[in-house]
């Protein structure tokens, strides 16, 4: 299928800005710019995947938080959608992880805890891992939607360290997505954040290749992991170790 299904209409006035629309917005809408921009939708699939985020952003309203997950599922997510879902139709690709590798790695971290010495250290005994449970995310399907902006801006607030940092070719989490939700953010240091430069950052001052893009106010930091994808762990561990460490540590990153 390739046209959503938008729930039923319902008056919306009186909808309070708090129940999330302006969250589910920034963060929902703009799929279908950014595949047309990286060059794997063209205009007309921009304009079915708007529709998408329009129907997502209905349901959101309703309050149908299962509807908008299963709209999004359709779309790009395809985690219980029997269908190969839109993206997958239009780019021929079910890897939204990273837009540069169609064959994403698997991740050594499964074998890793199943060691016995992991195991060990961990007081699993031999309960048997699994790195997903479809039971768990039925479970979760409903939070999907639900905005944690309020918690953020709290966290914020509070002068917790707070690091959100996304990969570069992440199509389904992505950096350009994010961004505009950050600038979205009610909280103290925020005029500091919206005017802070952007740091180039590379490991070691004497490399030859950029590990990415830092923002800073305070103690909030926003990060762009240069040629890493959804799992930055498995796509860049170095820069990543260095991110947290810096991070961890109060270092600087230029």
């Amino acid at each position: 299928m390739n046209n959503p299904k938008a729930p039923k209409k319902i008056n919306l006035k009186g909808i309070a800005v708090g129940d999330g629309l302006f969250e589910v917005e920034t963060q929902v809408k703009g799929f279908g710019q950014l595949a047309f921009y990286l060059g794997i939708a063209d205009e007309n699939e921009m304009k079915v995947i708007n529709g998408y985020e329009n129907a997502v952003i209905t349901a959101v309203q309703h309050k149908d938080y299962i509807a908008a997950f299963n709209i999004f599922d359709e779309m790009l997510n395809g985690d219980f959608w029997p269908y190969p879902t839109y993206f997958f139709n239009i780019t021929g690709n079910a890897n939204y992880f990273n837009i540069r590798d169609v064959n994403y790695p698997s991740n050594p971290y499964s074998v890793y805890v199943k060691t016995p010495e992991i195991r060990k250290r961990l007081h699993v005994g031999n309960v048997a891992y699994s790195d997903y449970n479809a039971t768990v995310e039925r479970h979760l399907m409903e939070d999907f939607a639900i905005s944690v902006k309020p918690f953020l801006e709290t966290l914020l607030n509070n002068d917790y360290k707070v690091l959100i940092y996304n990969g570069q070719n992440d199509l389904i989490i992505s950096g350009p997505l994010c961004e505009v939700f950050l600038q979205t953010l009610k909280w103290k240091g925020q005029d500091k954040y919206l005017s802070a430069k952007k740091k180039v950052w590379r490991i070691h001052p004497r490399d030859n290749y950029v590990a990415g893009f830092i923002r800073q106010s305070d103690n909030f930091y926003q990060a762009i992991i240069r040629d890493a994808g959804h799992m930055v762990p498995t796509d860049q561990p170095d820069r990543m170790y260095d991110l947290i460490t810096r991070f961890i540590e109060g270092r600087p990153f230029n």
